[in-house]
């Protein structure tokens, strides 16, 4: 069985087949551009715990961080939506 690591690459690989070379370029260079920056080093590592926060949901709902942590450990992804 491949790796999680492994089985996001080959995702990544296959999203990346389907953009427009002109816009895989866009985006590489947008990518560095905020690289650049130093963006990186302000962001959470893997192992750090996230500061508490509370967002909405897909419903409007609030939902809090520690309060969904009582039911143990979680995934938070943000989707910035589509290009």
């Amino acid at each position: 069985m491949k790796s999680l690591s492994e089985q996001l690459a080959e995702q990544a690989a296959k999203s990346r087949a389907k953009i427009p070379a002109e816009t895989r370029d866009v985006m590489q260079q947008a990518t560095q551009d905020l690289k650049a920056t130093g963006i990186e080093g302000k962001a959470l590592q893997t192992g750090e715990n996230a500061p508490s926060f509370t967002l909405k949901n897909h419903l409007g709902e609030n939902r809090s961080l520690e309060k969904m942590l009582m039911s143990g450990p979680l995934v938070v992804s943000f989707y910035r939506g589509g290009w």
